[in-house]
């Protein structure tokens, strides 16, 4: 059934280049880990169609659009929350596999267009077809990063920009043109999403004084071990159990690891002042 809508793809930057150092255990732990926070915000009205090895194809039909600028704000809040778990990924791993070691090349971009798609339902799946669609696959290989140095990005084609409006936004947006051959210029505006997440952050920054009291009681202690022994004792569920008094078991629910999953919150919007 043909419709008009938002289709916007998902993309994990570097996950090519770090597969090929990875064995495919690594590689399957990694790429969970790493879309855990993607998975977390793609939610309705947005709809996921399905998992192209590291992208994630969603849709989003006009009848069901809440605001017209509600693409724009999903993607900030698909990117913080990515971001935020890779962050609490690289901080709380003690993890030593290449997996683990490589998180750092890992990051996130969006590709947005509007237009006519059609919908089929295949083995349990609504598979997306149309020109539309190609065009928007076509994007994916663009110069957006050799031209801007850019790396996490939101690349919003000309007709999904007209879509949702805001003029002012998008003109301070980086105007940029591919070329798709038998689509000819595709005319499109990219916005950094990197000072996104910052200010996501500092808006969500912790500040403990050192006239606060504890949370809990300050105890010390000398260990006859190493430090990267101590902490595996604090980390590792499997050793804490050996030192925690009245705990039978745990159980993990960690995707890679060393590697924690962590929520998030709702992202800011560039187009409310900041």
């Amino acid at each position: 059934m043909a419709q008009q809508g938002f289709l916007l793809i998902a993309d994990i930057t570097g996950y090519h280049h770090v597969s090929h150092a990875l064995g495919a255990r690594a590689r399957a732990g990694n790429s969970r880990c790493a879309v855990q926070g993607i998975f977390a915000e793609i939610k309705p009205p947005i709809m996921l169609s399905n998992l192209q090895g590291d992208a994630a194809l969603t849709y989003l039909p006009d009848a069901n659009l809440p605001q017209r600028q509600f693409p724009l704000d999903a993607i900030e809040r698909i990117y913080c929350s990515f971001a935020n778990t890779l962050g609490a990924m690289r901080l709380n791993t003690t993890c030593t596999c290449n997996a683990c070691r490589n998180m750092n090349l890992l990051d996130l971009k969006f590709f947005l267009h509007h237009g006519t798609y059609a919908t089929q339902e295949m083995a349990g799946r609504t598979e997306l077809q149309g020109a539309e669609v190609i065009r928007l696959h076509r994007l994916m290989k663009n110069s957006v990063t050799a031209a801007t140095g850019i790396k996490a990005y939101a690349l919003v084609t000309e007709q999904a920009a007209g879509a949702i409006g805001l003029p002012d936004f998008f003109a301070g947006s980086i105007r940029h043109v591919e070329n798709l051959g038998e689509f000819g210029e595709t005319v499109c505006y990219v916005y950094d999403l990197a000072p996104i997440f910052a200010l996501w952050r500092a808006t969500r920054r912790v500040v403990v004084q050192h006239d606060e009291p504890l949370a809990f009681r300050s105890m010390e202690c000398d260990l006859p071990v190493p430090p990267a022994i101590a902490w595996a004792y604090v980390t590792d569920i499997e050793k804490k159990i050996r030192w925690q008094h009245g705990i039978d078991g745990m159980t993990d629910d960690r995707t890679c690891a060393g590697a924690d999953r962590a929520g998030s919150d709702a992202a800011l919007r560039p187009w409310q002042g900041f």
